[in-house]
């Protein structure tokens, strides 16, 4: 069987083990390591499906993506599976990174660093509670960035497939001027692979 036939089920596992401790009075802990297990399992590429909402979608840079079969968001592993590197839209001027890791040896919370075409790095941290096959990270309050006026990433919103058949959704909610500003969603299907991996 190949690794990607193989991660659907991994996948369910892994959404599975983050029910069990969400619904559950777990550690912060096993919360931090649920959260960072169901990133995980993202590793591979992903290609925007035909069907997506909203005005993002038919960026000039972002619409010949849309249902080509092109790689639009890609996972690794690096740094000894410590974190999760998120390239989005990669090869366009519109690229983004977004590196996931844990805040501390014991995993007590999940953070994303966000590298934005906008040109600022908020860091946003996941909410503390497990919710199945959702992960929801918003910027750190203590930094300047996510006090700034200026337009930045305020709040992105994974949503896990239930099935190989369901697609990866990403929401990315902006703020600006202080206010909640443009929100952007996407949806991904996973990369096949070829030559029988």
């Amino acid at each position: 069987m190949s690794i990607n036939a193989q991660r659907p089920a991994v996948l369910l596992s892994a959404l599975a083990f983050a029910t069990l401790v969400a619904s559950s009075p777990a550690s912060a802990e096993a919360r931090g390591a649920a959260s960072y297990a169901q990133l995980q399992h993202l590793e591979g590429d992903w290609v925007l499906t035909a069907e997506q909402e909203g005005e993002a979608a038919r960026h000039p840079v972002i619409a010949p993506l849309v249902g080509s079969g092109k790689v639009a968001l890609s996972y690794r592993l690096v740094g000894s599976k410590t974190t999760l590197q998120e390239n989005i839209f990669p090869g366009t001027p519109r690229e983004m990174a977004t590196m996931y890791h844990c805040l501390d040896a014991a995993c007590t919370e999940v953070i994303a660093d966000h590298y934005c075409s906008l040109k600022n790095q908020p860091v946003l941290r996941a909410e503390p509670r497990v919710e199945e096959g959702k992960l929801v990270f918003r910027c750190d309050p203590a930094l300047a960035v996510c006090n700034s006026p200026a337009a930045h990433l305020d709040v992105l919103t994974i949503e896990l497939p239930r099935s190989p058949a369901e697609p990866l959704k990403t929401t990315f909610a902006l703020r600006k001027d202080g206010k909640p500003g443009e929100v952007l969603v996407f949806r991904f299907d996973r990369k096949p692979t070829t030559g029988g991996q």
